[in-house]
């Protein structure tokens, strides 16, 4: 066995092999061979002792079968040597750097539920969310006020996180102090570690930059209300008085719902943070001319959808420019 870096009973050292510094023995054993080849200079009256002579798990120096009996100046000697490069093994174990042990990161959208802000995780305000998905070389999401995206490169458990682009929405706090801390940790990720309930990504220091939780599969699935659509002008705008919009998204990829004046359906498909919806079909009912234009606007803006994201805890489609297409809510 090894020898542990901790006190055992007696004033002797643990026989079991030390947490985070492996080969201890073995290390000891290098700088044994090391001074018997010359390699290091032996203390005078130490290397005939060292040939002689063993170490027991309390550290005693005993004489080995069939070797000279060592003098107790050359034990006083080898003791020193031992604790030295004892002490020296655990230094170097202890200081080694922590970081992520790797991990399904990809395909999963994480939720952040901390964030470090001047080096403490502080924990994400309630009311606003922030998120990312790790797909095919690329990371984007919800930072608390805008979506972003940028490169990202996995190898086992490192992680490097190209320069990020966003959109350029302004927002009150809490969200803009959120979105603030959020893309500045984010780039600082070297390495993560990614379970079933958690991602943690560290900086190169090995300290803790945000901590995630798993979001659902397909954010989107469900029924919802339409808060506003994309009117084909470069505006976001709400339903007209007296009309509802809505949409149902089916866990088998079909999408229905009222365009406010007639019923309609068609197919969809996520893969990751993309979404493809239509063709759309439509009952033939006729309403009046607003509701009809409104019913027109509201289906292209579908049809224009390229992205889902999560924001505030509601999903919103958007173009493949980061335009706002069609916000839902519950």
């Amino acid at each position: 066995g090894g020898l542990a870096g901790s006190a055992a009973p007696g004033g002797g050292l643990a026989g079991s092999a030390a947490p985070g510094v492996p080969e201890v023995a073995s290390s000891f054993a290098i700088a044994r061979s090391s001074v018997l080849r010359g390699n290091l200079a032996a203390p005078p009256g130490v290397l005939s002792g060292m040939s002689a002579t063993r170490t027991s798990r309390a550290g005693a120096i005993v004489s080995a079968p069939g070797g000279s009996k060592p003098t107790e100046g050359a034990n006083d000697t080898m003791r020193r040597l031992i604790v030295t490069t004892l002490a020296t093994v655990l230094l170097v174990g202890a200081c080694t750097t922590a970081g992520g042990t790797g991990g399904t990161i990809e395909g999963i959208r994480w939720i952040a539920t901390s964030v470090a802000v001047d080096g403490t995780l502080e924990a994400i305000p309630a009311g606003v969310t922030a998120d990312a998905t790790f797909a095919k070389g690329t990371v984007a999401g919800f930072s608390g006020c805008n979506t972003y995206t940028g490169p990202a490169t996995i190898d086992g458990s490192k992680l490097t996180i190209g320069t990020l682009t966003s959109t350029m929405m302004a927002c009150v706090d809490p969200a803009m102090a959120l979105e603030t801390a959020y893309l500045k940790a984010l780039p600082l990720a070297t390495s993560y570690t990614a379970t079933a309930d958690k991602l943690t990504l560290f900086d190169k220091d090995g300290k803790e930059l945000i901590v995630y939780e798993p979001g659902a599969a397909n954010p989107i699935v469900g029924s919802w209300t339409v808060s506003g659509y994309n009117n084909g002008k470069e505006a976001l705008v709400t339903p007209l008085p007296g009309t509802t919009l809505t949409a149902m998204f089916a866990e088998d990829g079909t999408l229905s719902g009222s365009g406010g004046c007639n019923q309609y359906n068609g197919p969809y498909t996520l893969d990751g943070d993309a979404i493809t919806i239509g063709p759309l079909g439509t009952t033939k009912m006729a309403c009046e001319e607003p509701v009809m234009a409104q019913e027109q606007q509201f289906l292209a803006a579908l049809a224009s959808a390229a992205k889902v994201s999560v924001e505030k805890g509601l999903p919103v489609l958007r173009t493949a420019d980061g335009a706002m297409a069609v916000t839902l809510a519950k």
